[in-house]
């Protein structure tokens, strides 16, 4: 199933996803195998278009919700969160994994207000019924990309990136829950953001400068030491959040300050430059994707989980494991998986034929 959309002849595919928003079970709570079957018919495939898929009984925001996460023969992921008591679609994430990258210097035919009517066709909405969030053009692995986000009034938001290219639709979000609407000010005025000092004292800050000083004390660095990118005023999820990024040493550092409290509500670290890590992999750790082979998975996912704790410097006894599994990723094999340790939450990636660590967050 190759799912490619262009800028033309969006009517039919608006119409089928405006149409899945709206399936939902009997009111009795639904099954696991019910909430896979919601998922694969909102898609429009069935169990033999897929690699692998798993399913889970979660709760969020107080209610029960399955996690419904799987990845099709063409590399497309889709994840899903569906209200266990009536079917109701809550989250989407769609994401083409090989997705045709175009030749370097490749002339951009699709320009920002082409992608957005693309976007909105797409999500079954009208220029009159969205108000857009966020509309950039950027690079990501490579790629000229038009990122275009928006809500609607009853709150439900539409993330995509489509390539500035082809017209494709890369990824695309639906969450019908997370969007806080928030009255429009021409210039917010920035709240004292007091610093984490580790006696719980506060040190009121309300400037740009203060914030960076936080993250940095945060990661225990200096402002000597690292490269800044953009740090700016934001509202995320219906709070007010300075929100930054700076690099040292080939990594990446990202961060989100709530501006009421100076709690820091994200915190990401990620490898800009692949390096090397003193994981000593070998290609035999690579899982095979075949269910009838399951010995070859757990060598490979307890060998990543083991790369995972030495880069964090802790052992196996000192966390909680979340989920571990292989995915296809950027073109490559990877391990991607979670850890809980000390209230901190932490997410990777690991090439499963170098071993090297491509991706590393660390999340309160």
């Amino acid at each position: 199933m190759k799912r490619k959309h262009k800028v033309l002849g969006t009517v039919l595919t608006a119409s089928m996803l405006a149409a899945s928003m709206a399936i939902t079970a009997s009111a009795v709570q639904i099954t696991e195998d019910s909430a896979k079957t919601i998922a694969l018919e909102n898609v429009g495939i069935t169990s033999e278009d897929i690699l692998y898929m798993e399913a889970k009984l979660d709760y969020d925001d107080g209610k029960q919700i399955y996690e419904v996460d799987f990845l099709t023969k063409d590399y497309v992921e889709y994840d899903f969160d569906i209200n266990a008591e009536d079917g109701t679609i809550l989250y989407i994430e769609y994401d083409w994994k090989t997705a045709p990258i175009s030749e370097l210097g490749a002339k951009e035919t699709v320009t920002l207000e082409q992608a957005k009517t693309l976007a909105i066709a797409h999500a079954g909405q009208t220029a009159e019924t969205v108000t857009f969030k966020k509309t950039k053009t950027d690079w990501d692995d490579g790629r000229r990309i038009h990122e275009v986000d928006f809500y609607t009034a009853d709150g439900k938001e539409y993330d995509y990136e489509i390539d500035a290219v082809t017209g494709t639709i890369i990824k695309w979000e639906y969450d019908t829950e997370n969007y806080i609407l928030m009255p429009q000010t021409v210039n917010p005025t920035p709240l004292p953001v007091p610093s984490q000092n580790e006696d719980n004292s506060s040190t009121e800050i309300s400037e740009k400068e203060a914030a960076k000083a936080a993250a940095l004390k945060h990661a225990g660095l200096s402002s000597a030491n690292v490269r800044w990118g953009r740090v700016k005023l934001d509202y995320e999820n219906g709070r007010l959040v300075y929100e930054g990024k700076f690099y040292y040493n080939n990594l990446e550092y990202e961060f989100e300050i709530d501006a009421a409290t100076g709690v820091i509500v994200n915190w990401e670290i990620e490898n800009y430059i692949s390096i090397p890590q003193t994981v000593n992999p070998t290609p035999s750790a690579v899982p095979s994707q075949n269910e009838d082979n399951p010995s070859t998975e757990i060598t490979g996912i307890e060998a990543a989980k083991a790369a995972a704790l030495k880069h964090a410097g802790l052992s196996s006894v000192n966390v909680i494991w979340g989920e571990v599994k292989p995915d296809y990723e950027d073109g490559r094999l990877v391990y991607e998986g979670e850890f809980y340790y000390n209230n901190l939450e932490y997410e990777f990636e690991i090439d499963a034929v170098t071993g090297v660590i491509i991706d590393w967050e660390i999340d309160d």
